[in-house]
């Protein structure tokens, strides 16, 4: 399957041809006022790095958000354009999803946790992931999933939400990141002068 992929939910307006878990062809820029004017050369580009053309495109995928509506608006109709002129499938995922799912593959919960946690012997079983976004409000829109790692009936690990998006104080947060198997992901940079950043920061299991 080939699969367009494109994330426009923050400062990064990104496209990726994805074949088969591989590769073949993207751009990227960090400039925000970019995604309305580079959007379509940048799908365009990575078409042709990837030698495809649209219409070799079985889906198009596209990062849901949270994130600027703006920005959120102009690749929803880049993409559903794209997919009704060529009769092309749509899917959109979570940016707590996509986030959630990098941390499980950056560490290879796989094989154990590799964090800054004390024992490095811990499987991830049953791990707990809340995922944290900076907001205007001096709080955090966050998510929380659980990912399985083991099954007893031998299905695949899988990760399942167990919370709805939420607007809460960071402090909500810490209080219900306290076990090895607990992990928070995101970006705190927003946080620096709040008074529970240290426990943020000092937290075993920050990534």
């Amino acid at each position: 399957m080939t699969v367009l992929g494109m994330n426009t939910v923050e400062n990064i307006t990104s496209v990726a041809i994805i074949e088969d878990s591989k590769m073949l062809g993207g751009m990227y820029t960090t400039n925000r006022n970019k995604c309305a004017s580079m959007l379509v050369p940048y799908i365009d580009h990575a078409l042709s790095q990837a030698d495809k053309t649209i219409k070799e495109v079985d889906l198009i995928s596209i990062c849901a958000g949270p994130g600027s509506y703006t920005s959120l608006r102009i690749g929803y109709s880049t993409a559903k354009t794209l997919c009704i002129v060529n009769g092309i499938k749509f899917a959109e995922v979570s940016r707590f999803r996509l986030m959630a799912n990098k941390f499980v593959e950056y560490y290879d919960l796989n094989l154990g946790i590799k964090a800054n946690t004390t024992n490095e012997d811990v499987k991830a079983e049953d791990v707990k992931i809340t995922v944290t976004l900076p907001t205007t409000y001096g709080k955090v829109m966050t998510q929380t999933y659980i990912y399985a790692n083991s099954s007893s009936n031998g299905e695949i690990p899988n990760m399942r939400e167990v919370s709805t998006p939420s607007i809460v104080p960071m402090s909500d947060v810490i209080n219900s990141h306290h076990s090895e198997n607990s992990f928070l992901v995101g970006d705190f940079r927003d946080h620096k002068k709040a008074n529970d950043f240290k426990t943020i920061t000092t937290s075993k299991n920050y990534f």
